[in-house]
């Protein structure tokens, strides 16, 4: 029932529910003044472009601002749980492993955007390092730091050959285990650092898109310039202690969310050994991995 637990873009079974009636109440309660939000960028006359918006959206009802629903973390599974998505023609079985994480505004996000890039958030990141290069197992693996408004997951990503499905899951549980057991040292972190600091100006800050995009994600989220003119003196304020205490809480090894996709028929036994239960679904089932609502 959580709200990320649904594709933003429907499947099939919620599509064919849609009518006419509620595309038009969605735009009369989303398309309002008190829900615009207008970002510009670039070589422009203000007074000009204030001109034309003016021109363009003052006619927009004013309306009602939507009131974002309160963020209720989700409680860590008491056990693991697994979703097997049956692919019966796939060659590879790409998985998942995942756990509750932040949300966009949390003060603990620099040390885990640190413990993310060095956990699977770069090409030498541990994840990529052991399943790829060391062992051959896949072309890539990494790691995603949700952050969103309400709180997001903490996953490894990838995927490998379907007969080595159980050796690849098995060797991205170890280095999870090992960071959340062990943590990272001084010179990862410094490493860590120094890695964003030096790729998030061309990344975020280059162009005038880019710069747009930054300036719609802090008024979005309630934040002030401070998120940016400040980012690489809150990375810098980091300390080893403080990583190792994030990675201990955010980085565990019990209470899991395995999603695989692939042979059903020749992984489901190695899939067991992951979780207590499993749940079992078609790749071509409608909303697969979505309970039913009755």
């Amino acid at each position: 029932d959580h709200d990320y637990g649904r594709p933003l873009n429907g499947d099939e079974t919620t599509l064919a529910r849609i009518v006419r009636a509620d595309v038009l109440d969605f735009h009369k309660r989303s398309f309002t003044g008190a829900n615009l939000v207008l970002i510009a960028a670039g070589d422009f006359d203000p007074k000009a472009l204030g001109a034309e918006l003016e021109k363009q959206f003052g006619t927009l009802p004013k309306g009602t601002a939507h009131v974002w629903k309160k963020d209720t973390p989700p409680a860590r599974a008491s056990q693991n749980r697994l979703l097997l998505v049956d692919k019966p023609d796939a060659t590879q079985t790409y998985f998942q492993i995942s756990q509750p994480g932040i949300t966009r505004t949390d003060p603990n996000w620099p040390a885990l955007w640190l413990l993310n890039t060095l956990f699977g958030g770069r090409f030498t990141s541990m994840l990529n390092d052991e399943l790829r290069v060391n062992s051959g197992l896949t072309y890539g693996a990494n790691s995603i730091l949700m952050r969103e408004r309400r709180t997001g997951r903490i996953s490894i990503t990838t995927y490998t050959r379907t007969d080595t499905t159980e050796k690849a899951i098995d060797l991205a549980l170890d280095i999870l285990k090992r960071l959340g057991e062990k943590g990272i040292t001084a010179d990862q972190l410094a490493s860590a650092k120094a890695y964003l600091k030096g790729t998030f100006p061309p990344r975020s800050l280059e162009t005038a898109d880019q710069l747009a995009e930054v300036l719609e994600d802090l008024e979005l989220y309630g934040l002030n310039r401070g998120e940016i003119d400040d980012l690489f003196s809150r990375l810098d304020a980091v300390t080893l202690e403080q990583a190792n205490a994030a990675a201990k809480k955010y980085y565990q090894s019990q209470g899991l969310v395995f999603t695989l996709l692939g042979n059903a028929a020749k992984i489901r036994e190695a899939a067991k050994k992951y979780a207590p239960s499993i749940t079992e679904v078609s790749v071509t089932s409608p909303g697969y991995g979505i309970p039913a609502k009755p």
